[in-house]
């Protein structure tokens, strides 16, 4: 007990300082960050790439549609192209105080399987992306440390150490399952609150992936996401993700994210 109060007053020792040094409130930028406006609704095509270190690639369409809900986001995503993968889809729920829902529908056994919380480490769709890493947790699941600011791609950036809350003894998290990362280390734009770059680290404390955010500009007035690459630091492999097509406010509602909308045919 001693030695979880220790870890815990340790980690707002190093909190504070970190604030006073710099003048900003790292929670309250990741906050910031989730909280980024996206408009009520979007929807948007896309083009997945997966790489091996060889350089030999595989490519995936898909068209992705997201509800804003605040705390309680909904989306769908729906795999077009090659033809194997073609109807593949991959429904999300997201939730603040419990676990989120996630099913992912195989039309070539004519299934929905849901994602239990034990698989969500695991590879989505041979991607580098694992399952968490297909949704954006929730600030209050994680101490956040102001660790300084650096220059990326030529954006002023926050510097930011995230630990989640299942490694700091936090009696809260006591029943819930060790998370993915030990610790994420995120860079924030400053003027945009976006998230540019972030660093995995499994259970261990070693580094594992590399998120990049590659392009990022303003369309409609929302600041949006059009290329992100994932990187396996073990394997090399890559996956890449651009947008080839985005609108926003079209007018989604949330009976169309459901499990009868993952077997239609689009």
């Amino acid at each position: 007990m001693q030695s979880r109060i220790k870890t815990v007053a340790l980690v707002l020792v190093c909190m504070c300082f970190n604030v006073t040094a710099y003048g900003e409130d790292a929670h309250e930028i990741m906050i910031k960050n989730y909280y980024i406006d996206q408009g009520r609704d979007n929807t948007s095509d896309m083009r997945m790439e997966l790489i091996k270190k060889s350089g030999k690639k595989r490519v995936r369409e898909v068209t992705f549609w997201k509800l804003e809900r605040g705390d309680e986001d909904k989306s769908l995503m729906v795999f077009r192209k090659p033809a194997m993968d073609k109807g593949v889809a991959f429904l999300t729920w997201e939730h603040r105080y419990k676990d989120d829902d996630q099913w992912l529908y195989l039309p070539a056994i004519k299934r929905v399987r849901r994602i239990s919380s034990a698989e969500k480490h695991k590879s989505f769709m041979g991607s580098d992306f694992s399952y968490n890493d297909m949704i954006l947790p929730h600030p209050e699941e994680f101490v956040d440390i102001l660790l300084g600011e650096e220059t990326v791609d030529g954006k002023q950036c926050w510097l930011i150490e995230n630990i989640h809350k299942t490694y700091t003894g936090d009696p809260e998290y006591k029943s819930w399952k060790k998370y993915q990362y030990s610790k994420t280390r995120s860079w924030i734009i400053k003027d945009s609150y976006m998230l540019i770059k972030t660093e995995m680290f499994d259970k261990k404390g070693h580094p594992v992936k590399v998120y990049h955010a590659t392009d990022i500009r303003q369309v409609d007035g929302y600041w949006t996401l059009m290329k992100m690459e994932m990187e396996n630091l073990k394997t090399g492999h890559r996956t890449i993700f651009e947008i080839t097509d985005v609108k926003y406010n079209i007018g989604l509602t949330e009976d169309f994210f459901n499990q009868q909308e993952l077997r239609k045919e689009r």
